[in-house]
């Protein structure tokens, strides 16, 4: 039987000129079956998933949109300059 490997992102969106989190920032996972999650007020997130990721992109009306590629497994600190 496999066992399920479960990746979880975390952390803050902030812009890139004035350094002032950003809320409301779609975060959405792919690679796999889509997650997504959005930035709360302080432009923090957590995304958690079983299924097969490679990236996760952000998204913000106004700005350019960020795709980094991920590891699959085990938790992982991601800090976003938009």
């Amino acid at each position: 039987m496999c066992k399920a490997v479960t990746t979880e992102i975390f952390g803050k969106v902030t812009d890139a000129a004035n350094k002032e989190p950003i809320p409301y920032v779609n975060v959405k996972l792919y690679g796999g079956v889509p997650r997504m999650a959005i930035t709360d007020p302080k432009g923090e997130f957590r995304i958690r998933t079983a299924e097969r990721v490679d990236s996760i992109v952000f998204s913000y009306l106004g700005y350019r949109p960020r795709k980094i590629a991920l590891k699959r497994g085990g938790v992982q600190e991601l800090n976003v300059e938009m």
